[in-house]
């Protein structure tokens, strides 16, 4: 795992939404790519998506389960 955020108070939405992810985790996988993954209250993804970069992970917006 390279980075890791609980999402809290001090995040926002910034379509409106309600609906949030408790948190996300954005993890290497042995040199192809980067993968960001959407979490569950226990850490158990529910969502993930590719990446070529962590710049890239960082930029995706993420998605409830």
């Amino acid at each position: 795992m390279l980075f890791y955020s609980r999402i809290d108070e001090f995040h926002v939405p910034r379509d409106g939404s309600t609906d949030l992810p408790f948190g996300l985790a954005i993890c290497e996988a042995d040199g192809s790519g980067i993968f960001l993954f959407t979490c569950e209250d226990d850490w158990m993804p529910v969502f993930h998506s590719w990446h070529a970069t962590i710049d890239e992970a960082k930029r995706q917006p993420p998605v409830s389960g």
